[in-house]
């Protein structure tokens, strides 16, 4: 398996994740978003012969790049970016296998190392099935503010679960309006993180 990493879109990169259940955030449109504010795509294609197998959009950043955006802060990218450069990748790899799935997310390693970068973020799709290969490369796992609730349990079951300042949040949510709805399957968790 061959890994080609580049700056620039390689052909058919959207299509090869509309018929892999690929993400808006692993595709062009979200360099297209993410681009004019600075950030650098880099393109993670593995290939099997000449048929695409995986592929991995990761970005080139600054620490609290999305933060500074806006602020007096702003000015001060160029150079946090060469002082702590950051590859940040989310939602991916889209992959066939496992064994593109690991490979892509060892070279994303590979390549924080070579550019030095001193954060490395990836945010592992929720339902994808190979989380730990993140692991076994060197990143280390986080919480993330989006999670995966078992409504079957009763309403107090759930409030036992939930920290007294997340009940305040939730609270606050629902009288600003917020609307919740049970997922009816698999499917919706999918939308969702599509």
């Amino acid at each position: 398996m061959e890994i080609t990493v580049s700056g620039k879109e390689p052909p058919g990169w959207n299509a090869f994740l509309a018929s892999n259940r690929g993400t808006f955030h692993q595709s062009t449109f979200n360099v297209d978003y993410l681009q004019p504010l600075g950030f650098e795509p880099l393109y993670f294609a593995a290939e099997e012969g000449s048929r695409r197998v995986g592929q991995l959009l990761a970005f080139k950043t600054a620490p609290l790049h999305a933060a500074s955006l806006g602020t007096a802060f702003e000015a001060f990218l160029p150079l946090g970016k060469r002082m702590f450069p950051t590859l940040q990748e989310i939602y991916g790899p889209v992959a066939e296998s496992e064994g593109a799935y690991e490979a892509l997310v060892s070279r994303l390693a590979g390549e924080a190392r070579k550019t030095g970068a001193s954060i490395s973020i990836a945010k592992p799709h929720p339902l994808r099935d190979y989380p730990q290969a993140f692991e076994k490369s060197g990143f280390s796992s986080r919480q993330s503010a989006t999670f995966i609730i078992d409504l079957s349990k009763t309403e107090q079951e759930l409030w036992n679960g939930v920290s007294a300042s997340a009940r305040r949040k939730v609270t606050r949510a629902a009288s600003d309006g917020a609307i919740a709805r049970i997922a009816a399957g698999n499917d919706d968790a999918e939308k969702y993180f599509a």
